[in-house]
């Protein structure tokens, strides 16, 4: 059985994924986590990772997001793939979540 508190990476690329709940990255069993990898799914709700202290790198391309809260983001994420999304419009409060220096993909 893998001990998935201490578990640093988690790739999801592919899998028909069509939502997060507000409780699905929190907690625990989370708290370590550095990269998700969300590719390639059907999210069309950005995914609430602000729980996420230690998360450095999210990959959401490819999905069907069309806005992203930048309440949703912690303050640790250093690289942000959005692109092939429906996003129109990146608010400028997601540059002021993201610190200096950082990697936004769009």
């Amino acid at each position: 059985m893998v001990n998935i508190s201490i578990t640093k990476t988690i790739n999801l690329e592919g899998n028909q994924i069509n939502e997060t709940f507000c409780n699905t990255f929190t907690g625990e069993k989370t708290h370590n986590l550095r990269d998700l990898n969300l590719r390639s799914n059907e999210l069309k709700i950005f995914p609430n990772t602000s729980a996420l202290t230690k998360l450095s790198f999210l990959s959401v391309r490819d999905n069907m997001i069309t806005f992203i809260p930048a309440s949703h983001i912690p303050n640790s994420l250093v690289e942000l793939y959005i692109i092939g999304n429906q996003i129109t419009c990146l608010p400028s409060a997601v540059y002021e979540v993201i610190p200096s220096p950082s990697y936004i993909l769009i």
